[in-house]
């Protein structure tokens, strides 16, 4: 807001995983439960996703997102971001419940997933320590 009177816009990206040289020395050393996490969704490319916030930026979007998870975490994080249209507001407000409903099965799938790595972590240190 104290940049918008010298027609200043900011635009926030919400990247998901991309297929760059840093994602793929980032996947290196990802803890095995990042990694499941991660996977749970797809790898997009570079020039889609430049292409997009490129896009968004240059039609004074405040958020930029890819896809529909993208889509949702932009939603569900808007609190009090501005909006580029009355439009994009109301779907925001009308899709808040849902996204939300959404989001905690997403919420449960991954703690499903942290509870799995720490108990294999768990059993390989019992091991370890008998051995």
């Amino acid at each position: 807001m104290q940049v918008k009177p010298y027609n200043v816009y900011v635009t926030v990206a919400y990247p998901p995983d991309t297929d760059t040289p840093g994602f793929a020395k980032e996947n290196q050393t990802k803890p095995l439960e990042t990694r499941l996490i991660s996977e749970t969704t797809s790898v997009c490319k570079p020039e889609q996703v430049a292409k997009q916030i490129v896009k968004d930026a240059i039609q004074g979007n405040f958020s930029s997102s890819i896809g529909s998870d993208g889509y949702m975490l932009s939603s569900l994080t808007c609190g009090m971001a501005p909006v580029t249209s009355i439009t994009e507001g109301l779907q925001q407000v009308v899709t808040m419940g849902l996204f939300r409903t959404i989001a905690l099965f997403y919420l449960g799938s991954f703690d499903s997933i942290v509870r799995r790595c720490m108990m294999q972590k768990a059993k390989s240190e019992t091991i370890d320590k008998t051995a």
